[in-house]
């Protein structure tokens, strides 16, 4: 257990306390601001020269310096004379005076994280400066709201407003603002996790630096560099640019951003097992701090040191490292960080075997976590570790008692991401389900205006129905007239016979053209109607379709979180099994073996059968406490994670016996680690493959080929056995296959089994690298 709980570091209590204030130290060096506004003038100097003075313009601007020296050391007095600035300014109307009042005291509240009274004095300054349109002030205004912003965690509003003053800048080409508008953009994206942005735009900010020739702010730039660098895992590289950074702020006299620099690369080393120069960096960081007075950062050097020395099995060491970070800590008055201090002082005593001075420790971490609200975490390590103690110890009353709470605080924990995670789904069907309903609203519209086209298209048949009986009256009423006409000139009529017969076919033409009139109305109007009818028709049918794809595209969504959430919850549940079997039944089968060597140390058996039958007795307890160990490694191996997918691998296959199978193993073009998921799942997968091979192929020899390219991750893992159906094999409902299949539709890939002549088989997976 000691060794385990060491090797991996970034879990231990110890390490989550000295990240969360190295992390503290960061940024309050990153947003430290540096207002240019006054040079270095002697405070008494100015105050005398502010008493002579008797022009209200010259005290204002006096009155600003003071203020600007003063905001780092006495806040009363900063805000004391900033007022009176402040004041005679407003009263005068001396706008430069207001600005430079209202920059100091934004200045300040940055320095002091208090980034909502900060917006408030830049958006007064903004105001002034948007009405006599001085845009280079205004450019710098816009850039120190991003940094106030930044300090609330408003980091998307702070990279706008930090854009509008990058803009001003390029129009004017101001290369001085533009370095500082560059940085404080890194530093935002940095913040919003997206490193490699915030890379491009701190060598953007170091170029610009180094064109003009600016010195002030160099180390600082390097540092920040450094640290987005050790965010993308590039080591080597971030070494680099901290040594720089503690070349330039040790050169320029900047004690604390050489310390803050040096406990940065030391992180690194400490995490490369380079313990030795981690603890020569840490050492000279106290020296810088000490110089100082600064307290938390000597109270992080401890902490680190102890953890170098307690990972390093040097107890005594790394304990006395520890009290000296306590002493520090307890000067809080909230006492963050003490309870894991006191904790990891008693893991101390724990590897040292003084059990009772180790309990002593673990019950004032338990006391002073209860007294000052410790969080969950906090109890969970302080529950764990106790449990290990007492079964050391041989309390296992106390020992169950302990890993009781620990199991409860921890599926508490894990109950409540879970309940985040259903309160997220909650969230977005809720979403889903309002589209869907504007949706319907617009279908329902959709077939409103259809309904107003029919409407429209029963109104023109109306109106042909008119004209149709119109054109019927006109031609009674014609007939009519002829009839007259013929009785008036019946006489006439027989001398006329071929000038009736005339009218007669001028009649006949008039009434054909009147029918062709009438189709050619009907078959337009018919048209139209279809056309508008096909219209409406695709509209409705490409929403169906629209809202299909949705619908299908969710479901797929939903599938992939189960899938994830069912992955998960197995990994999870492997590493609480293995660490059951580990820290419980391998502790008591690890006692029952001391107990026994103790009693037969003590006990002399005489007679031969019992001699041997002592022996083996032990020897089955032996056997037990491996066979343990082996099953809960094979569950959750203690490498896993630690070293890459091909080194993780490449372990697993060094454990099985080469006399019965033969194993090959190459490995291309992994460099980098994959992700968290990734890794786990495809661990898994050969696994379980290489697992099929021994029980089932009957196999002596085994080749696997694990290569990354920039595309995909391609498995290839052959042998020499007796041959697989995967078909035949599927058909029979094997759950290892089915979890294999699953798996590797979750990382998108596919799986291709195929027989070897003249017998083996050959395994293909192909995952592709999003």
């Amino acid at each position: 257990m000691r060794n385990e709980c060491l090797l991996n570091y970034k879990k231990h209590p110890f390490y989550k306390s000295q990240l969360i204030l190295f992390l503290g130290l960061i940024i309050i060096f990153l947003f430290g601001i540096n207002p240019c506004i006054a040079q270095e003038t002697n405070l008494e100097t100015l105050k005398s020269s502010l008493s002579k003075s008797k022009s209200i313009t010259e005290k204002v601007d006096l009155q600003n310096e003071i203020a600007f020296l003063l905001y780092r050391k006495d806040s009363a007095s900063t805000f004391q004379y900033l007022n009176e600035a402040y004041k005679s300014a407003k009263k005068i109307n001396y706008e430069k005076g207001v600005l430079t009042s209202l920059k100091i005291k934004a200045g300040y509240f940055i320095f002091k994280n208090k980034g909502n009274q900060a917006i408030v004095a830049l958006e007064e300054s903004k105001k002034i400066l948007l009405n006599n349109k001085d845009e280079l002030q205004l450019a710098d205004v816009y850039r120190e709201l991003g940094q106030a912003k930044s300090t609330i965690s408003k980091y998307k509003e702070a990279i706008e407003d930090v854009k509008r003053a990058e803009k001003i800048f390029i129009a004017y080409k101001n290369d001085s603002g533009l370095e500082k508008t560059y940085e404080t953009l890194g530093l935002n994206y940095a913040e919003l996790g997206d490193y490699e942005t915030a890379v491009s735009f701190l060598f953007k900010s170091l170029a610009i630096k180094e064109k003009i020739g600016v010195k002030d702010g160099m180390a600082s730039i390097y540092n920040n560099i450094g640290r987005q660098l050790y965010n993308q895992r590039n080591y080597e590289e971030a070494i680099k640019y901290y040594d720089k950074s503690a070349a330039y702020s040790k050169a320029a006299g900047d004690e604390k951003t050489y310390g803050i620099t040096l406990v940065n690369s030391a992180n690194i080393l400490i995490s490369q097992k380079n313990y030795l120069e981690g603890e020569k960096r840490l050492l000279s960081a106290i020296e810088s701090f000490e110089k100082l007075k600064f307290d938390r950062g000597v109270q992080t050097c401890y902490n680190n040191l102890g953890a170098i020395f307690l990972r390093d099995e040097k107890y005594q060491k790394g304990i006395d490292y520890l009290k000296k970070a306590l002493i520090i800590a307890n000067k809080n008055q909230n006492k963050q960080g003490v309870p894991l201090i006191l904790h990891n002082i008693g893991y101390g005593y724990r590897g040292l075997k003084n059990y009772e001075e180790a309990l002593k420790w673990y019950e004032e971490a338990e006391k002073v976590a209860t007294e000052n609200t410790a969080d969950a975490y906090t109890f969970t390590e302080i529950y764990k570790y106790r449990a290990v103690l007492d079964s050391t110890r041989g309390k296992f009353e106390s020992a169950y008692l302990y890993k009781s709470k620990y199991q409860k605080l921890y599926e508490k924990m894990l109950n409540d991401k879970s309940i985040t995670a259903v309160n997220e789904l909650k969230t977005k069907y809720e979403t889903q389900k309002k589209e869907n309903e504007i949706l319907n609203l617009s279908k329902q519209n959709a077939q409103k205006n259809l309904l107003i086209v029919a409407q429209k298209f029963e109104l023109s048949e109306s109106k042909l129905k008119s004209a149709k009986d119109s054109l019927l009256l006109f031609s009674q009423s014609k007939e009519l007239l002829e009839s007259k006409l013929d009785a008036s000139v019946k006489e006439e009529k027989i001398n006329n016979l071929s000038k009736i017969a005339l009218q007669k076919e001028v009649a006949l033409q008039k009434e054909k053209l009147a029918v062709q009139s009438k189709n050619s109305t009907i078959l337009l109007i018919s048209s139209g109607s279809l056309l508008m009818f096909l219209i409406g028709f695709g509209l409705f049918r490409k929403k169906k379709l629209e809202q299909k794809a949705l619908l299908l595209a969710e479901q797929h969504k939903q599938r992939e979180l189960l899938t994830q959430a069912v992955i998960e919850a197995e990994e999870t549940e492997r590493k609480r099994i293995a660490a059951d079997l580990h820290d419980g039944v391998g502790q008591l089968f690890s006692a029952v073996k001391m107990n026994l060597n103790g009693l037969l140390d003590r006990i002399e058996i005489k007679k031969e059968e019992d001699q041997f039958l002592a022996e083996k007795t032990m020897a089955l307890v032996d056997e037990s406490c491996k066979e343990v160990r082996v099953i809960s490694h094979k569950m959750m191996p203690n490498f896993l994670l630690k070293s890459g997918i091909a080194a993780d691998i490449k372990s697993f296959i060094e454990k099985i016996d080469e006399n019965s199978l033969k194993i090959s193993f190459e490995s291309i073009g992994f460099k980098d680690q994959l992700e968290f998921n990734e890794e786990i799942i495809l661990y898994r997968i050969i696994q379980e493959l290489v697992n099929n091979v021994i029980k089932h192929a009957k196999a002596n020899e085994l080749k696997i080929v694990l290569e990354k390219n920039a595309q995909q991750i391609l498995v290839k893992i052959s042998d020499n056995g007796i041959g697989f159906n995967y078909q035949k094999a599927l058909e029979k409902g094997g759950l290892g296959l089915k979890n294999m299949q699953v798996r590797i539709e979750y990382l998108k890939g596919n799986i291709h089994f195929s027989e070897l002549k003249p017998h083996g088989t050959e395994v293909e997976i192909n995952i592709p690298i999003l």
